[in-house]
This record gives structure tokens, C-alpha cells and sequence, in this order.
């Protein structure tokens, strides 16, 4: 109870947030292995409305899916995790990381564009 179990409740709960079209800096989603059903056939909507989306991954078949995806529409991947790695983190060494975590942005060509640092 309590929780957003689907797209298109995720969705509606972003569109009357108070501005229809409102733009979100960061959308960040741990949907506990039901990542495809988020973003198959939404992907339209979060390139219009989000500057940045984190994802949380529950397994690497479901990561690879979703990165390549991405990646053929044209957004930029800034961070690549896959699930039960341990890649290294610059000074901080390694990360033992037990989900999978992905932070991209949308295409340049995107309405909602900005530079990312």
C-alpha cells in the first residue's frame, strides 16, 4: 500500500504534480525487477520530461536490455553498474554493487536537454 506498482502510475503521478508539463531534473527508479515494464513504450515520455534518470537493476539481463535500448535512442550513459559487480569508483576503489545502477540523459536532440557535468 502505498506504492507506485506501474507506469502509467508513475507517470500520472508526475503529470498532476501540480504542472502538466513539467520538466524533472532527475527521475530515479528501483522498481525491484520490474524495470522493463517501466519504461518499454514510455521512453517517449521520459525523454520529454526528464533531464536525468537513475535506474536501479535487479538483474543483468534486464540491464543490458534497458542500457542498449537507451542506447540506440540516442541517450548518454554517465554511469554503468551492472548487477553483482564491483567496478572501481576513481579514489573511492572499489564498489561492490549488488543491483545494477545506471544514470543516463537524454539525447541532445531532447526538448529538455541541458549540459551534464
Amino acid at each position: 500500500e502505498g506504492f507506485i506498482t506501474d507506469t502509467a502510475g508513475l507517470i500520472g503521478l508526475l503529470q498532476n504534480s501540480g504542472a502538466r508539463k513539467a520538466v524533472w531534473d532527475l527521475i530515479d527508479v528501483d522498481a525491484q525487477g520490474a524495470e522493463l515494464e517501466m519504461f518499454r513504450g514510455n521512453l517517449e515520455w521520459f525523454s520529454a520530461h526528464a533531464r536525468r534518470l537513475h535506474i536501479s537493476t535487479h538483474s543483468r539481463a534486464i540491464h543490458k536490455e534497458i542500457l542498449g535500448t537507451l542506447r540506440l535512442l540516442g541517450w548518454t550513459v554517465l554511469m554503468d553498474f551492472p548487477c553483482l559487480s564491483s567496478p572501481r569508483v576513481g579514489a573511492l576503489g572499489k564498489l561492490v554493487s549488488m543491483d545494477g545502477h545506471m544514470t543516463v540523459v537524454p539525447s541532445q536532440a531532447s526538448e529538455v536537454w541541458t549540459p551534464h557535468f
